[in-house]
């Protein structure tokens, strides 16, 4: 019942949280608009590249995001300087219901890194290998669910705690204190460094929720590192460094290739 009642929520309009504003900014490239084909609907959602490799890109989202999808599922990839997005057709190659996490696979595409510098070439934002703490930054990030074109913002609050989905699970849930807008869903939660600290998944009247990056390394490892062990290493490796070039914040930033 909780999972089913905060899917609800998921799909409410914006909710109103006084301490933060949701701000119109400049779109981190690494974070890209997930559409989904629910049989004569199309809906949308957001979602975070996280690893490159020669031939394949990883997409994390929320379950809810694609769980209805019909047809072919595209996400719209903005590369930097461009002023239109690249629609490309992604694969669909784990969920987890409970933990509301999607991990979708495209194909690398051809054409669009020989016409932007090389220093840009798939940015992708990496997963933090532990989770935030109370009272942590996070800044949540999302593309709205009906706009055209999609409007990208930015709130930003704090980590106001965690809590289960159900009795038995951990708490690998956590709560901030700012607002979020329908189609925000499945879009990162950073922490000060820029790095993913967790994928959100709504909002109510508290604040916005989402899955932290502990559980989301679990998840990544047990059901997509077998069919995709060289994106895994990718996005798990702290020691592989292309950083998302458009957080001058992130310490971890390079322009060298995986």
């Amino acid at each position: 019942m909780i999972l089913v009642t905060m899917l609800l929520i998921l799909r409410s309009p914006f909710s109103t949280i006084q301490t933060v504003d949701t701000i119109e900014k400049p779109n981190r490239p690494s974070v890209i608009r997930v559409n989904t084909d629910d049989g004569g609907s199309f809906s949308h959602g957001t979602g975070t590249c996280v690893a490159w490799t020669l031939d394949y890109g990883l997409i994390l989202s929320a379950w809810h995001v694609v769980q209805d999808n019909r047809g072919q599922i595209t996400v719209d990839y903005w590369y930097p300087g461009e002023n239109a997005p690249e629609r490309i057709n992604a694969t669909l190659v784990a969920t987890s219901r409970k933990w509301d996490l999607a991990a979708l696979v495209v194909k690398r595409p051809l054409y669009g890194p020989s016409l932007i510098p090389r220093s840009s070439r798939y940015p992708f934002i990496r997963i933090a290998r532990k989770r935030p703490r109370l009272g942590d930054s996070i800044t949540i990030a999302g593309y709205d669910g009906g706009g055209t074109p999609a409007t990208y913002k930015e709130a930003t609050g704090i980590v106001k705690g965690f809590f289960r989905p159900l009795r038995s699970s951990a708490a690998d849930w956590m709560m901030i204190d700012a607002g979020a807008r329908s189609g925000d869903s499945g879009g990162p939660m950073l922490n000060a460094q820029g790095l993913l600290g967790g994928v959100l998944f709504g909002t109510d009247k508290t604040g916005a929720h989402g899955t932290h990056c502990e559980r989301i390394r679990l998840f990544l490892q047990e059901q997509v590192e077998q069919k995709y062990p060289k994106l895994i290493r990718r996005a798990l490796n702290p020691f592989i460094l292309y950083g998302d070039p458009n957080n001058p914040n992130n310490p971890e930033n390079t322009s060298r290739k995986p």
